[in-house]
């Protein structure tokens, strides 16, 4: 679908974007706690994948190390930002020190 908009003109292609983030967005922020963080995690590391396929054929000489360094970032950078956001609006207090 991506293709085809970027073929039909950048400026479809910017729309169909924010199309494809305000329907992950509202999808995550409908959703209740958990389920919208395996949402969130599961669309992360698909995009992650997607774009992987085109960095090991871009930059074949580093092999597999982004994928690995990808695929184990992003899921653990995500649920380190809800658990935050989680604990802070459990206690009520920020979770980090200031």
């Amino acid at each position: 679908m991506f293709a085809w908009l970027l073929h039909a003109g950048p400026g479809w292609f910017i729309v169909g974007e924010l199309v494809w983030c305000a329907v992950i967005i509202g999808v995550v922020t409908m959703l209740p706690g958990v389920l919208s963080l395996l949402v969130a995690v599961a669309v992360s590391i698909g995009h992650t994948y997607g774009a992987l396929t085109w960095i090991i054929t871009v930059v074949p000489i580093l092999g597999l190390y982004p994928v690995f360094g990808l695929f184990g970032l992003a899921p653990i950078v995500q649920t380190a930002i809800y658990l935050r956001r989680h604990r802070r609006d459990a206690h009520g207090v920020p979770a980090t020190r200031t």
